[in-house]
């Protein structure tokens, strides 16, 4: 294991550095998708937008239901106690082919802690869980741009499917094909 990683179940202790970790998740996530939709939010804007919609308890109070859910993974990867990642993957039924999948929602390890091998740690122990569980494929959506997401989850036996594609509906901008 990478440098005496260990994984344990959520615990409220978790909250500070988890939310934290959310709240620059979020502040990415949010700020990337206004320039997506073309909204010329600043830092500050971004940063109202999450507090006006307490999306950082938004976010906590899935995770935390989810941990305790015979349907969700949520594991917490600590050194020496302290929280350095954590993933969180869920078994939903797929609308279509009316079977379980994997779903891997979310996989975050603190920036100091990065590139040594954690994220595959906590990637091998949703994997692990999906194993066990008897879930027969796993997804995971990530923005295109992030690239070393898209490189680790390429190592950990992903592979593009599909791509997201996106109109900005402007009034200049309506007309196809020009």
């Amino acid at each position: 294991m990478t440098q005496d990683v260990e994984f344990s179940w959520l615990l409220e202790g978790d909250a500070g550095a988890v939310q934290a970790w959310l709240a620059e998740w979020l502040t990415e996530h949010v700020s990337g998708w206004c320039g997506a939709y073309g909204l010329d939010w600043s830092a500050s804007g971004v940063d109202a937008h999450i507090e006006r919609h307490q999306l950082v308890e938004r976010e906590w109070a899935e995770i935390t239901a989810a941990s305790v859910d015979q349907d969700c993974f949520v594991r917490v990867a600590k050194i020496k106690q302290t929280p350095v990642g954590v993933v969180y993957a869920e078994k939903p039924m797929d609308r279509y082919l009316a079977l379980k999948t994997g779903v891997l929602s979310w996989i975050y390890v603190e920036p100091a802690f990065r590139r040594r091998g954690i994220a595959r740690e906590l990637l091998n122990e949703a994997h692990k869980w999906f194993v066990k569980e008897q879930v027969p494929v796993s997804e995971v959506f990530v923005t295109g741009s992030n690239r070393a997401a898209i490189a680790a989850y390429q190592g950990g036996g992903y592979r593009i499917l599909d791509h997201r594609l996106l109109a900005v509906m402007r009034e200049d901008e309506r007309s196809v094909g020009r």
